[in-house]
């Protein structure tokens, strides 16, 4: 997903968030990328305001971003509800 970061708000971010390294934000818009020069082919984006907090995070976090299971399990009723 592409991130846009107000120049105003470029040097404040700096060392917060770099390349390859996991963080978790809080309090930001999710705009339209209507950009005419994109740097991905999402159809929205993060836009960072005064308001957004970033956070550090360990990247062995226990979130659960895919929980997948077989069909049959689906259909079998015998899958996790949590």
């Amino acid at each position: 997903m592409e991130v846009t970061i107000h120049r105003r708000f470029s040097a404040f971010y700096f060392d917060k968030i770099s390349e390859n390294k996991w963080i978790v934000l809080t309090n930001f818009k999710v705009i339209p990328n209507s950009d005419q020069v994109k740097t991905t082919t999402a159809e929205y984006g993060i836009y960072l305001m005064d308001e957004t907090v970033v956070t550090s995070v360990d990247p062995n976090t226990a979130i659960q971003f895919n929980n997948f299971t077989s069909f049959d399990n689906i259909l079998e009723g015998t899958f996790d509800t949590d």
